[in-house]
């Protein structure tokens, strides 16, 4: 059943007063067949679950509206309307994403869980040989590997572009178990947020006035089931290119390390950002962004090369209009208590602290982790050149 849409757009004429810059829309296209370990594979969804997913969909938009409202308000006023018009480019493609049908292209990957058992009982034993074998068996299987299911899809709207994008179902998302009990997500949630995550971060960027290192990501619904929808990226990825770091933008990569030092990054390695050809930085899989568990360590490429260096005055600036603009910030703290329910508050907590750390000390903090440790936790190397234009 189809909802009349309610579409009211931004026009080129009338920037100074926009009524609206999101669509309340809802859109059911063909339903996607579930890979959910231990489910069956085409469950029936409940009356409320369906209630419950366009309830949030339809949350996200309004958020969505209410910060580009506070972004076309502010630039409108400093009479910057270059950033109004990049504004709209971006929102076209996000009304785009979240309206047009879908077609499945490919799966990418299922869902994979991680069984906590064996190592559970692994980290207890005494005899450091014993728990070294054992620790060894544990990886050799794969046991604490976990997998979110990813799929490619095409999304459409008659008249407008077609969009390649990339699906990350919510009841994809990989949950930790042990003794058959379950432990809750790698995030820490006792339910799967980690596509909230993924649309949070392009909502972040967006309020730092740097959208362009996120690819535009939504919410909605493709078929039965809901999840973040995000545009597929043209470029090459950092690992496949040699001196990834003379061929980037320095003012971006210095823009992504202060995003992943403010939604706590722990993954971000050169196969998830990607460089195209004039230079400019779009990074990609945010799921693991600001973790409810709290100790987890920030690692980043771009946050190592920029550690303990002074921050330009523009990014600087950036960061304080985060605050500083009350209907800016007030966006945002509401983004958070919608992505994380109860631990929205101290989560946006722990993102102001951040934040005012760098515009405080004007310089990036010490990058604590060796590079060795980050090759081993990533699989990829670190490389040794460095960037003139940096520091």
């Amino acid at each position: 059943m189809a909802r009349k849409n309610q579409n009211i757009h931004l026009r080129s004429s009338e920037t100074t007063a926009p009524e609206s810059l999101a669509a309340d829309t809802f859109t059911e296209t063909t339903k996607v067949e579930k890979m959910v370990a231990a489910r069956p594979e085409k469950p029936r969804i409940e009356k409320w679950q369906y209630l419950e997913q366009k309830e949030i969909v339809k949350q996200s938009l309004i958020l969505d509206d209410e910060l580009a409202r506070a972004l076309v308000s502010a630039y409108t006023e400093q009479g910057n309307f270059d950033r109004v018009e990049r504004l709209k480019i971006r929102l076209t493609e996000e009304r785009e994403l979240r309206e047009g049908a879908t077609t499945e292209l490919m799966k990418i990957r299922d869902r994979k869980d991680a069984d906590e058992t064996a190592y559970r009982a692994a980290v207890v034993i005494k005899t450091k040989k014993e728990k070294k074998e054992r620790l060894e068996e544990i990886e050799e299987r794969g046991d604490l590997v976990v997998r979110n299911e990813v799929i490619k899809i095409e999304v459409g709207v008659e008249g407008a572009r077609r969009h390649e994008a990339v699906f990350k179902p919510r009841d994809g998302e990989p949950l930790r178990y042990a003794d058959d009990k379950l432990l809750g997500t790698v995030t820490g949630d006792q339910e799967p947020r980690g596509y909230l995550r993924e649309w949070l971060a392009g909502f972040v960027a967006k309020a730092l006035e740097r959208e362009e290192l996120v690819p535009p990501t939504v919410i909605r619904e493709v078929g039965e089931r809901i999840g973040s929808v995000q545009k597929w990226v043209d470029g090459e990825l950092a690992s496949e290119g040699k001196n990834w770091i003379l061929k980037s933008k320095p003012d971006d990569l210095e823009a992504l390390a202060a995003l992943d030092y403010i939604l706590e990054i722990r993954d971000r390695h050169k196969a998830n950002f990607f460089i195209d050809e004039k230079g400019r930085v779009t990074a990609i899989d945010h799921g693991l962004t600001l973790s409810i568990e709290e100790g987890h360590s920030i690692r980043s490429f771009p946050l190592r090369l920029y550690g303990e260096k002074e921050i330009s005055p523009s990014l600087r600036s950036l960061l304080e209009s985060i605050l500083s603009s009350e209907p800016r910030r007030l966006a945002l703290q509401k983004a958070f208590n919608f992505a994380f329910g109860d631990e929205g508050t101290p989560l946006f907590g722990r993102f102001s602290q951040r934040v005012r750390e760098l515009t405080k000390n004007g310089m990036f903090p010490k990058y604590e982790l060796s590079a060795t440790g980050d090759k081993n936790a990533f699989g990829l190397d670190i490389d040794s050149a460095e960037n003139p234009q940096i520091g």
